[in-house]
């Protein structure tokens, strides 16, 4: 699994800033904040001075975050290797192993409890609460550890 430091909140909110400014250049106008008028009319993207004023606001803009921190982020998050999202929906959903995660989470919280069920090891005795969580963590590392040569 590839790691990505977190977006901050600055780097967020900037980056909502940045995005609103290319939308606002490709709607020629000039981007909210800017030196200009919002009247379409105003803003002349074959006008090097204009187009220097949006650069100089669009760097302006970049210097209070990490755009890289936000599109990086999410393209780690989307990664189909990462399976943290569904990359089957067309919204951001959980990766069904997650999902399925969480039911079993739920289900074992249930069963760990200990009110209604209980589970049974191989010698017959009930395994509840400290002694459960012991007996899952032990046939979790047997499985974690690699076959020696012969076994």
């Amino acid at each position: 699994m590839m790691k990505m430091a977190k977006a901050s909140e600055a780097d967020m909110d900037m980056a909502i800033k940045v995005c609103s400014a290319l939308e606002d250049i490709d709607r020629r106008f000039f981007p909210e904040g800017s030196e200009g008028s919002n009247d379409p009319d105003d803003f002349d993207l074959d006008d090097d001075e204009h187009c220097g004023r949006v650069l100089r606001h669009i760097h302006e803009l970049l210097q209070a975050g990490s755009i890289g921190r936000v599109i990086w982020g999410m393209y780690v998050l989307l990664d189909p290797v990462n399976e943290l999202i569904d990359p089957d929906a067309d919204t951001l959903e959980p990766h069904p192993d997650i999902a399925q995660a969480g039911i079993d989470a739920k289900r074992y919280r249930a069963l760990r409890r200990g009110q209604a069920w209980s589970v049974i090891d191989g010698i017959g005795d009930d395994l509840r609460g400290e002694a459960l969580d012991a007996a899952i963590d032990a046939r979790e590392a047997l499985q974690i550890q690699p076959q020696a040569k012969g076994d």
